[in-house]
């Protein structure tokens, strides 16, 4: 992993484009009423920003504040989660997981297995796709505050009252303090931005393992599709969204580094085969999009992201 502290593109540039969107997104917020609905492509701008904090790669070497990285991280994660409900450290957890397991499990997917459980497991693969998962994240944040964690089925091994309870409280104080805040200002509007970034949260979470195999091999943990699409929306976007395998082989390399000639190199080292990345936000869309299918599609090869 030689390459992931050599050049990084415009350190200033993350940084900048995340405080940008905090500032789209709160003031519109905060203004309410009808303007509250312009928040939202600023909140999916903070929602891959977000991602980069939980990864400590939206902060990187940045001056002489490289001793507070950590800090900043956590402090631009708790701005970017806080507007729709989120707590930052329960997400972090959710995420990190994630690529613990990768593909590896049914029980790790939305889309895997559920054909077993008939008409139910279809009510929760679309449940979840269409945003479920970004609610209960939202209700567990506070059931934690209150419940052991055995009596929370999001995630039983995630126990704040053993980790930093207080750190804990506070980002959840906050949550709630802006979710009623912001509530107050733009009512039924607000209410609308929160189940737009559901869908987003929902679809963006899946897409990119849609119909991959399933603890098939030492790989599936890594089982996720890359995509090349303009420089601008790449940027715009933190790169790790359309870049996913890549980001799925080295967390801790900044979004905006993935597309790099010598990344994909190293990805081909990794895993002993050639990818061919899918070409242009027109193939994004369609994958986006044939989520909608259900979890069973015969259009879908499970080996296609390393074919």
């Amino acid at each position: 992993m030689g390459f992931s502290q050599q050049n990084l593109k415009a350190p200033f540039a993350g940084p900048l484009l995340f405080l940008g969107a905090v500032v789209g997104a709160y003031v519109f917020l905060l203004v309410g009423d009808l303007y509250t609905l312009a928040s939202i492509p600023f909140l999916v701008v903070l929602y891959h920003g977000g991602h980069e904090s939980i990864h400590g790669t939206l902060i990187t070497k940045w001056g002489k504040l490289g001793s507070q990285r950590a800090q900043l991280n956590l402090l631009a994660g708790i701005l970017a989660y806080a507007p729709v409900g989120h707590n930052f450290l329960l997400v972090k957890r959710s995420h990190q997981a994630h690529h613990w397991c990768g593909r590896l499990s049914k029980s790790c997917t939305i889309d895997g297995g559920l054909s077993d459980h008939g008409i139910t497991g279809h009510i929760r693969y679309y449940a979840l796709l269409l945003g479920l998962g970004c609610f209960l994240h939202e209700i567990a944040g506070y059931l934690y505050l209150f419940l052991p964690s055995r009596w929370v089925p999001l995630d039983i091994k995630f126990d704040p009252q053993r980790r930093n309870m207080r750190l804990y409280a506070f980002c959840q104080l906050i949550v709630a303090g802006l979710t009623l805040t912001f509530l107050f200002r733009g009512g039924v509007y607000f209410l609308i931005c929160r189940f737009v970034y559901a869908m987003y949260w929902g679809f963006t979470q899946n897409v990119a393992h849609y119909g991959l195999e399933i603890g098939d091999s030492k790989d599936s943990r890594y089982a996720a599709r890359t995509y090349r699409v303009s420089p601008i929306l790449n940027f715009v976007l933190f790169g790790s969204v359309f870049c996913h395998l890549e980001h799925h082989l080295f967390p801790f390399l900044p979004g905006h580094n993935l597309s790099a000639q010598t990344v994909g190199q190293k990805r081909n080292e990794v895993l002993s085969v050639s990818i061919s990345p899918r070409q242009g936000l027109m193939a994004y869309a369609s994958d986006f999009y044939r989520q909608l299918k259900g979890p069973q599609d015969s259009s879908i090869l499970p080996k296609e992201w390393r074919s």
